[in-house]
């Protein structure tokens, strides 16, 4: 088991991220969701809104592409736009609606969408990660459009942030 290998600190708690990162990263997604979910309850008790909803949006993305529940995938996005409904503007709307573009497979201007919303928030916040990941998406939805030309200059632009 991963936690094994890894170890638990004992004063502050378990890193619950970390350890799903890492179980993920081992194919063991049974354990990422069990870590993720501890992660989103330690956030929510502690009070912090955005750090659950991050979680959440990570939880809706496992739920979506991993174990291909579409439901529960909706159940935890709503919870985080729930949550992130309360804060004033934040990245972590950006990673939401990310989420959210992922959900939405067949409904490429949903995508287009959510991704600028994303892009703006990356930007905004200075999230060179959030940015690449929104860049390369959205290159994706515009060339599954047809758009071609404008889809593979936006894949391009993805190396800007890293520069």
């Amino acid at each position: 088991m991963i936690t094994e290998r890894v170890g638990i600190p004992a004063q502050d708690g378990p890193d619950y991220v970390a350890l799903g990162r890492l179980a993920f990263a081992d194919d063991d997604f049974a354990a990422t969701r069990d870590h993720w979910q501890s992660a989103f309850r330690q956030q929510r008790s502690s009070g912090s809104a955005r750090g659950a909803a991050r979680i959440a949006a990570h939880l809706a993305l496992l739920y979506a592409g991993v174990f291909g529940n579409e439901a529960l995938a909706g159940g935890w996005l709503a919870r985080a736009q729930r949550l992130l409904a309360r804060t004033g503007r934040c990245v972590e709307q950006g990673y939401v609606a990310l989420a959210c573009a992922y959900t939405h497979h067949f409904d490429l201007a949903a995508v287009e969408k959510d991704v600028a919303v994303a892009l703006e928030l990356a930007i905004e916040f200075s999230d060179s990660d959030l940015e690449v990941v929104a860049l390369t998406e959205g290159g994706y939805a515009l060339i599954a459009q047809g758009r071609l030309t404008e889809g593979f200059s936006r894949l391009d632009d993805k190396t800007l942030p890293l520069t």
